[in-house]
């Protein structure tokens, strides 16, 4: 068995934008109406027992050169609480599909004809986060896929704004900007009787060119119909397995 997984996980921590700040010392200066409303939506989601949306995504990569180039994808997401996750992401880089059935997560890459598994906790709660730090392995959109949104979202922040009603697709939202030592981010929230996010823009400031990934929120289904089948991964015809390597500098048991 190969142990190249690299070439998989690498691509997938793209697929969301992963808040990772350093934890500032500073006693942090939040909005109160922003706290609120980053709240609510936390609230609202955590409520939500199961769910899918579909996003559409950018980021930019940083080049040899200096310049940066946006390279864009598509992600459907499915989510059963308490432990079932399943996202499919078609882009121009990777199309790929992830899987969390309660035991296992599940990575293939559709074009390369790859899958790897990896044993996790068995709760949403527990397995993304063991994924994330044992693997560097993020889950599409994780952020609002938590049991608690607002715990992982708030987390170093130093800062917090509210900006107004704008609009995102035609949906007039609640506008925020939050602040941490290394990323700076935007949230746009539903002004309606939902509380959903809209519209998420997070910056990399303090790396060469100051990169930037959007995610575009839709199709939010609060009622599907999801069986077991969802969130299982049935291996086609002439895909090979390979295994997840630790994340660098971590020796595993």
């Amino acid at each position: 068995m190969k142990r190249i997984i690299v070439a998989l996980v690498a691509p997938m921590v793209l697929i969301l934008a992963t808040i990772t700040p350093a934890m500032s010392e500073e006693s942090p200066t939040i909005d109160l109406q922003a706290n609120e409303l980053l709240q609510q939506m936390s609230d609202f989601l955590s409520t939500q027992e199961h769910f899918t949306f579909h996003s559409e995504n950018s980021n930019d990569e940083l080049q040899a050169s200096g310049q940066l180039i946006q390279y864009a994808r598509g992600v459907d997401v499915a989510v059963k609480r308490p432990d079932k996750m399943a996202a499919e992401v078609n882009g121009d880089l990777r199309t790929m599909k992830f899987y969390f059935n309660g035991d296992k997560v599940v990575l293939h890459d559709v074009v390369l004809k790859f899958y790897a598994e990896l044993v996790v906790p068995p709760t949403l709660e527990k397995a993304l986060p063991f994924a994330a730090e044992n693997f560097s392995l993020d889950a599409p959109l994780a952020q609002f896929v938590y049991p608690r949104p607002y715990d992982y979202l708030i987390k170093g922040v130093t800062e917090g704004r509210y900006l107004g009603i704008h609009r995102v697709l035609g949906i007039p939202c609640h506008h925020l900007a939050f602040r941490t030592a290394e990323v700076d981010w935007q949230i746009w929230i539903d002004a309606g009787d939902q509380p959903l996010p809209r519209k998420f823009v997070s910056t990399e400031k303090r790396v060469t060119g100051a990169p930037q990934f959007t995610a575009l929120l839709t199709n939010w289904n609060l009622d599907p119909s999801l069986d077991d089948k969802t969130f299982r991964f049935k291996k086609p015809e002439g895909v090979v397995q390979i295994d997840f390597l630790p994340a660098p500098g971590l020796t595993l048991p």
